[in-house]
Order: structure tokens, then C-alpha cells, then sequence
């Protein structure tokens, strides 16, 4: 008999990466087994609704024509001649930025040209299209000075610049980003709990003191005053006068008229008459 070859040993650190995932998993059941033992150097950033540019392995991709959104699928076209904006450039031909940058998604055009010069460009088709990443035989840009153009109104030019990162992240973003976030902030108190349907055109400052704290959906174009009712009714008349009709209304009024002629300067009963008189007495 030959020799007994000794057991394989198992390396430590999968030992302890195997603790560590147990460990996890009886805290909570919804983590990860076990951590990656080489993780993503540059993960990908996620996407807020109309982004227009992607960042990928340390570099920020975007078209050369402004708003070209990412997500979009609706195509747009750049037909007249655009300088490369300042920071960016255009960048050789790359088959990993084909994958993970031009194929993931449809960028609101068919094909994204990539390349330094006329002749040294390529396209690929983005998502899109049927077959994302695939090789398109036939992608051009055109200059003019240093201005550039895609010879097809279904391609954009893709650039990039290095990823900026940024000193302070937010400790707490919001799920739900601006998609167009002003460069500094309006005011120096902002509202904690915006509305969700804000007025278009608000009023500089507040107009009362005391807001109504159920506004109505539907408000009078061209209320009677000002002021306010101190006893509004709770149930007001869909259809009101422009002024009252009389100095001293009806305070609990009927809800249908008793009479079709009503009398015009009824008289008032005596306190101790049941019943008004129906003939004047002699």
C-alpha cells in the first residue's frame, strides 16, 4: 500500500469567514452567507430618476448632448455640432465600458459612440436596442474644428472625466432624490415635510396668522373678505350670494320653502297666541 496522503487542510480565513456568515445569519436571516473575499473596488452608484450621467470604475460617463438621461428610452438626436465640455473627454475604445456602462442601459438612444478621433471610433448598442453591447458596424463622428457631431441621428457620443468624490457624504440621503436639485439651498429653514403637490405660485409671506389647517381643494376665486368667518357654517351654500340678501337672516331656516308666496313683512305673533291671527279684530 502507498503511502496515506494527509487531509487538506482548510485555510483559516475561510474558517473565519464561515463564523462570521453564521453569526450574521442567526441575527438576521436575510444577510449574506459570507461576504466577498474580494469585493467590488468601484460599485456602481444607483441611479435617481433622470441622472445623466453613470459612474463606473472611477470614471463619470455621459453624452456629449445635454439632458440625454440615462434611463430613457425615449430617443433623442443631436443634430448640430457640440464642444467637449470642460473636464470631459473623449476616451479610447473599450470593451468593458461596452458592458457595464453602455449595455445596462438604454441611455435615450440606440447606439453610444466611443473613440479619440473619426477614425479610431466604435459603437455599441445600448439597452435599447434588441442586442445590448453588441458591436455596431457602422458608427462615425463628425468634426468640425473642435466641435463634434454623430453621423446618425440614432447615436450619441459618449465622454467622461475622472469620478469626483465627495469630502462629506450625506449621513442620511433621501430615498427619493431631486432629480433637479438646486446648486445651493432656497432657504436657510426648509421644510421638513414638504407636499407632495406644492402650489406653483405661492404667496411671498404668509397671508394670516392662523392658516386654515384643512385648506379646501377647490377655493373661491374671489372670496368676500379677507377675514374670516369667526362661526363659519360646516356645511356653506355651493352657490352664494355676492352679498347678503337681507340684514337679519333666517338663523335655523327650513330646508324647503313652506309656501310658494311667501308674506313680505309677515307680522310678528303675540308671545301668548298659539296660533297667528287670521282676521283683524274689531
Amino acid at each position: 500500500e502507498g503511502p496515506q496522503r494527509a487531509p487538506k487542510m482548510v485555510p483559516l480565513y475561510k474558517v473565519l469567514l464561515a463564523m462570521v456568515g453564521a453569526t450574521a445569519a442567526a441575527h438576521d436571516p436575510d444577510a449574506t452567507d459570507a461576504p466577498s473575499i474580494e469585493p467590488t473596488r468601484s460599485p456602481s452608484i444607483p441611479l435617481a430618476p433622470g441622472a445623466t450621467s453613470f459612474i463606473y470604475s472611477g470614471y463619470e460617463y455621459r453624452a456629449l448632448m445635454d439632458n440625454v438621461t440615462v434611463q430613457g428610452t425615449t430617443r433623442t438626436c443631436q443634430d448640430t455640432y457640440l464642444p467637449i465640455i470642460d473636464g470631459w473627454q473623449l476616451f479610447s475604445v473599450s470593451q468593458d465600458v461596452a458592458e457595464h456602462v453602455i449595455a445596462v442601459y438604454p441611455w435615450s438612444t440606440d447606439v453610444l459612440i466611443q473613440g479619440k478621433s473619426e477614425s479610431k471610433s466604435t459603437g455599441y448598442y445600448t439597452a435599447n436596442h434588441t442586442e445590448p453591447g453588441s458591436y455596431f458596424a457602422k458608427p462615425a463622428f463628425d468634426r468640425s474644428g473642435e466641435e463634434y457631431k454623430p453621423d446618425n441621428c440614432f447615436a450619441h457620443i459618449l465622454i467622461r472625466r475622472p469620478e469626483i468624490p465627495t469630502t462629506a457624504p450625506t449621513a442620511h440621503p433621501s430615498a427619493s432624490p431631486s432629480p433637479a436639485p438646486t446648486p445651493s439651498p432656497l432657504t436657510d429653514m426648509p421644510t421638513l415635510g414638504p407636499s407632495v403637490s406644492p402650489t406653483r405660485t405661492p404667496s411671498v409671506s404668509p397671508l394670516t396668522d392662523m392658516p386654515t389647517q384643512a385648506p379646501s381643494r377647490s377655493p373661491s376665486q374671489s372670496p368676500n373678505s379677507q377675514a374670516p368667518s369667526p362661526s363659519p357654517s360646516r356645511t356653506p351654500s355651493c352657490s352664494p350670494t355676492s352679498s347678503p340678501l337681507t340684514p337679519s337672516p333666517t338663523e335655523h331656516p327650513t330646508w324647503a320653502p313652506t309656501t310658494n308666496s311667501p308674506t313680505l313683512s309677515p307680522s310678528t305673533p303675540h308671545p301668548f297666541s298659539r296660533h297667528p291671527a287670521t282676521s283683524t279684530p274689531t
